[in-house]
């Protein structure tokens, strides 16, 4: 479920969050 979960995550998020706040999304969601 968490992959599924990272899947939807990167996809909602922008290109633009995509300069360093999304590596550190993705690590807190697979942390958590």
């Amino acid at each position: 479920m968490s992959s599924q979960f990272d899947a939807v995550t990167v996809r909602i998020k922008p290109n633009i969050h995509y300069k360093g706040r999304s590596i550190s999304y993705v690590i807190e969601c697979q942390d958590g």
